[in-house]
């Protein structure tokens, strides 16, 4: 288990308890002292350099002591502390704040495309790095249109493409990439590296 120190104006530090500590009446840990917090921002652009507004930033992360009371590294934890996401703003921007130092990774989500390569990211206690740029591939676009039996457009059919194989075989496979149906019936999935795709179509209702 673990738990989470936090207060207005530090960084927010996680720790994990030590083994077997259900087994202990009580428990006494070392002080824990909070210190000055980080900043991370940045902008998140398309592929041709574009600002791009309402893509999902997630950061993972945590401050580099989490394990001090414990003998292995067995983070299980998923809450505010070490998984937080933000939406970027009509400006492309994002930010995170109250940050410890430590290493974390940025990853960007968007519907059509697949997530991002993580962006592993090493902050000092009070640091303030404002000039991370995230950039979205270009890749290649897959899209079309959903008909019933008789030829009538679909909207809002849940359409995922599942790659099969790859022309780069070093390549990472980008997994499940999904969108909706627009009105029209058309979809588009775009950033996708090169290769054969399988595409399957679900009604939502």
């Amino acid at each position: 288990m673990e738990f989470a120190t936090i207060w207005h104006g530090y960084g927010t530090q996680v720790h994990d308890f030590p083994e077997g500590e259900r087994e202990t009446p009580e428990l006494v840990l070392a002080d824990i002292v909070l210190r000055r917090p980080a900043l991370l921002s940045g902008r998140v652009e398309d592929p041709a350099g574009e600002p791009l507004a309402g893509v999902e930033v997630e950061l993972e992360g945590w401050n580099h002591d989490r394990y001090r009371f414990t003998q292995s590294e067995t983070a299980h934890a998923r809450f505010y502390v070490d998984r937080r996401a933000v939406h970027s703003d009509a400006r492309g921007r994002f930010w995170f704040g109250d940050l410890a130092a430590g290493r974390y990774r940025l990853v960007t989500r968007s519907a059509g495309r697949p997530e991002s390569a993580p962006l592993t990211i090493e902050l000092t206690t009070g640091e303030r790095r404002e000039d991370v740029l995230l950039r979205l591939d270009a890749g290649s676009t897959l899209a079309g249109l959903v008909v019933d039996a008789h030829g009538s457009a679909l909207s809002g059919v849940y359409v995922s493409a599942q790659s099969e194989r790859l022309t780069d075989p070093a390549a990472s496979a980008p997994g499940h990439v999904h969108v909706v149906t627009a009105a029209d019936g058309r979809f588009e999935i775009s950033g996708l590296p090169a290769g054969e795709y399988a595409l399957r179509a679900y009604p939502l209702e």
